[in-house]
């Protein structure tokens, strides 16, 4: 037989079915089949579905209706493969047999009508049923029963553990070969991991292990099925090994903050997701499939070291995708994802079925630029080499593949065609020391130099020394000691890197105390009373020789593997968070890029603390909005948000929803637009990716803030509008493309050519240019008029000629509503025409009788 990396080699598109309705496709499960039966493909969709397809195939089989909530899961029986499990937000699971075509529900698993299902899994011996349920108050739930109950029982619960997660529970999985071994994982961070043998919750509950982020993957691995993979939403990766649990060796093998990363792709590409994991028991291997936003897949192996590329998977998906299954015993891998796609992949295939939909949306070009945690160049030396955030140009702009190079010159009359020669950079600080004698700090020996059992004791000495703060705006004062400060702090980021028992309980106070008596102060006034961000050059923190190596410090101390967020959150709250936003509004761009990283990882660790992170970030955004103005970042906070905003759960909550609209959407009637344009963009598709029925409201706001009298933005408002195109769907486009057409017609007709180019750009996008044929009905009567006047009287001629393409594609369109409007549009300048030649011929007249009355020459007719 040949190796797994033999087959994944060869591995390509087999079959690809695409269903007639678009929907997700959110789960998978596999029944291999027998030597005289076919294997089974079982898929749960987002429309409330369950599909049953041939594994051969792909053919639809069945479906099965009956849930009225989104479905969390579906899972084959193990000992009995003709009964099939689904669950559902409706608080139910459902028991189908896939041997009765078209059948009811064998048997229906309820619960509270008050328990909204999020996952659940079935035991290797078909016994227990166990569900985990969104958070309901303070708690959440997992709920037991008894999966062997037949058609007409109760279905009543066997019994309910409330105490171990305070989060939805995302994952539950129960062990491959132990029927009462169960490992939940939630968005509180926790993994569980229970023995249902010992009865009660407490005493069940063998392990936990703190994943820092919100669990998306749950999987047993390991040849005895003794390990534990855990993914997260925002990509960390951590491998747990249960083997240790009775011994005092570590349960951790392997954990990265932000895995993507970590592997090297073909081309210099980055992995944007994770799909999940699986064990290849065959093979044993543990599989991880990682995936772009573009659709392309690529097959890893996991081990101790970390992951390593097998395949890469091009050609397949054309968005994200959702899950994935592989049949040792056939040799397929089985995708589904959120193009409506279902992929059958084989090794040395060639597809047999249709290619991939011509009318699916393409990928937002925003998104391909700002990737969440994207890496960052070498900008700042061997700094954070995890989970980077979007990377965004300061004054980057919206636009997509289809924008000309001319829309970066936005205005020919902007102020900065006028400027004067280039400012020199200042530096102001506000650490000012009150006493005038020098400092003197009594040196220390290099940690290095003393045996372990005393570093720690030495380390939290040195913290202590850092804690003073010199005069950088006295640049002769101190030298020495400031030499001395600067090389302590630079040790102890060169300690946090490599050492390990340093980070005992009495070290945490100790640092947070360093940091804050650091980086806490109060900004220093702008040089300018009236700053423009835009324009002048921003001020520099003069001590910043010793600010950066104290950022640098706290990051590698909330990123170390000793880190604990449960001592540290004693610390670490929210007034620090308070104090830590308003550092936010400093001029020096190289703080706030820092800020940024320490925030984002405060947010990660810190679950107690994420929603007041984003209450205060609304705050900010709602007084920069309403009351100042002024704010330098704002562009830093929207990056945050973005990779936030990406690792919502779904359904989004209401206060969620409640942010965009109410607060995302209202920045943009700042002047300051084009500081942070790109971040907000990215956001707001964000939002429309994870629910497109945001799209109607986002869309309406732009129309409602519209830029009058400033071209600029007018181009930004454009190159956002192509991107939201970009995302949504047919269904949504309908209800709002009279307000918008009415929108892009007046933009098409402005006198700005750059503002008119770049609507007329959107006709150069494949997927829009699909959504007006299909409404070509509703969209020509509203474009018409503007686009021949625009064709006869245009001063540019680039304009003319892009008009004159445009009206070509919609006359292949429809000729004949074309030939309609061109008639109707005719006589309608015909009698506009003869009226003004009666109104030129009445004014006539009436110059006539004044001359004939002899009036003034003022021409003053009395009244």
């Amino acid at each position: 037989m040949d190796s797994l990396e033999d087959r994944f080699a060869a591995l390509s598109v087999a079959r690809r079915l695409q269903p007639a309705e678009p929907t997700y496709l959110l789960d998978l499960a596999i029944h291999a089949g027998t030597a005289s039966g076919d294997g089974l493909v079982a898929v749960c969709c987002s429309n409330h579905l369950v599909q049953l397809h041939s594994l051969h195939n792909l053919a639809l089989r069945d479906e099965f209706h009956g849930h009225t909530g989104s479905l969390c899961g579906v899972r084959f029986a193990h000992s009995s493969p003709g009964l099939l499990f689904s669950g559902s937000a409706d608080g139910t699971l459902r028991c189908w047999d896939t041997r009765s075509p078209g059948s009811q529900a064998v048997q229906v698993f309820q619960s509270s009508p008050s328990y909204t299902l999020c996952s659940f899994d079935i035991s290797c011996r078909d016994v227990v049923l166990c569900a985990g349920t969104e958070q309901q108050g303070d708690d959440s739930f997992l709920l037991f029963w008894d999966a062997r109950m037949t058609k007409g029982s109760a279905g009543g619960l066997l019994g309910v553990y409330s105490e171990s997660h305070s989060d939805d529970i995302t994952q539950v999985r129960f062990h491959p070969q132990d029927p009462d071994r169960l490992a939940s994982g939630s968005t509180d961070g926790l993994v569980n991991v229970f023995d249902l043998s010992r009865g009660s919750e407490e005493e069940a509950l063998l392990a936990t292990c703190n994943s820092d982020s919100t669990v998306s993957s749950v999987c047993w691995a390991g040849k005895e099925h003794e390990r534990l993979l855990c993914l997260s939403h925002d990509e960390g990766l951590h491998l747990w090994d249960l083997g240790q649990l009775d011994t005092e060796e570590p349960l951790t093998v392997l954990s990265v903050p932000d895995a993507r990363g970590s592997v090297a792709l073909p081309d210099g590409a980055a992995l944007d997701y994770f799909v999940g994991g699986a064990w290849l028991e065959a093979e044993e291997k543990l599989l991880v499939m990682g995936g772009t936003s573009g659709g392309e897949l690529h097959l890893l192996s996991c081990t101790d070291q970390g992951l390593q590329l097998l395949k890469s998977l091009p050609g397949g998906h054309s968005a994200t995708v959702r899950c994935f299954l592989w049949d040792s015993v056939g040799g397929v891998l089985i995708t589904g994802g959120e193009d409506a796609q279902l992929l059958q992949w084989k090794s040395g295939a060639e597809e047999l079925s249709t290619g991939k939909r011509s009318t699916l949306k393409s990928v937002s070009a925003l998104q391909l630029k700002t990737r969440p945690h994207a890496k960052q160049g070498d900008r700042r030396g061997s700094k954070l080499e995890e989970g980077r955030l979007p990377i965004f140009s300061s004054r980057a702009m919206s636009s997509t593949a289809t924008s000309p190079p001319s829309v970066d010159k936005v205005d020919g009359f902007s102020r900065k065609s006028v400027r004067k020669a280039k400012q020199k950079r200042s530096q102001s600080s506000s650490q000012f020391r009150s006493q005038g004698k020098p400092i003197e700090l009594t040196p220390l020996p290099l940690l290095k130099d003393v045996p372990a059992p005393e570093q720690p004791e030495l380390f939290l000495k040195k913290l202590q020394q850092c804690c003073t703060v010199f005069d950088f705006m006295d640049t002769l004062s101190d030298l020495k000691m400031k030499e001395y400060k600067r090389s302590t702090l630079n040790e102890l980021v060169d300690y946090v890197m490599v050492s390990r028992g340093y980070l005992t309980e009495q070290a945490y106070p100790e640092v947070v105390k360093m940091v804050s008596y650091n980086i806490f102060r109060t900004l220093p006034p702008s040089e300018s009373n009236e700053f423009d961000p835009e324009e002048d050059e921003p001020t520099l923190e003069a001590s910043w020789p010793h600010l950066q190596l104290v950022y640098e410090f706290f990051i590698r101390f909330l990123e170390s593997q000793e880190f604990q967020p449960s001592i540290a959150k004693k610390y670490i709250d929210q007034k620090f968070v308070l104090q830590l936003l308003e550092l936010f509004d400093s001029e020096d761009p190289r703080e706030r890029d820092y800020l940024k990283t320490v925030l984002h990882r405060i947010y990660g660790k810190f679950l107690g603390l994420r929603a007041f992170i984003r209450k205060q970030i609304n705050n900010i955004f709602l007084r920069f909005v309403y009351e100042t103005e002024h704010f330098n970042g704002v562009a830093e906070l929207l990056e945050i948000l973005g990779s936030i905003i990406n690792g919502f759960a779904l359904p989004l909550k209401a206060e969620h929803k409640q942010f965009l609209v109410k607060v995302l959407i209202p920045l943009h009637t700042v002047r300051s637009l084009s500081l942070f344009h790109a971040q907000l963009a990215y956001c707001i598709v964000q939002f429309l990716e994870k629910d497109p029925t945001l799209t109607e409201p986002v869309i309406r706001g732009l129309l409602k803030f519209w830029p009058k009298t400033c071209s600029q933005k007018e181009v930004m408002f454009l190159g956002e509008l192509e991107e939201i195109l970009d995302v949504i769907e047919p269904t949504q486009f309908v209800k709002i493309q009279q307000p918008l057409f009415k929108q892009i017609s007046r933009c098409v007709s402005s006198p700005h050519f750059q503002v008119a180019e770049r609507a007329l750009y959107y006709w150069n996008n494949e997927y829009i240019m699909s959504l007006i044929e299909e409404n070509s009905s509703v969209i020509l009567p509203i474009m018409f008029a503007s686009l021949y006047r625009i064709s006869k009287e245009h001063w540019n001629p680039a304009i003319v000629a892009l008009v004159y393409n445009v009206l070509k594609a919609f006359m292949e369109m429809n000729s004949t509503l074309f030939d309609e409007l061109t008639a109707t549009y005719k006589s309608d300048r015909q009698r506009e025409k003869k009226k003004e030649r009666e109104r030129e011929e009445l004014w006539k007249k009436l110059e006539d009788l004044e001359l004939k009355r002899g009036l003034r020459s003022d021409g003053v007719i009395p009244t």
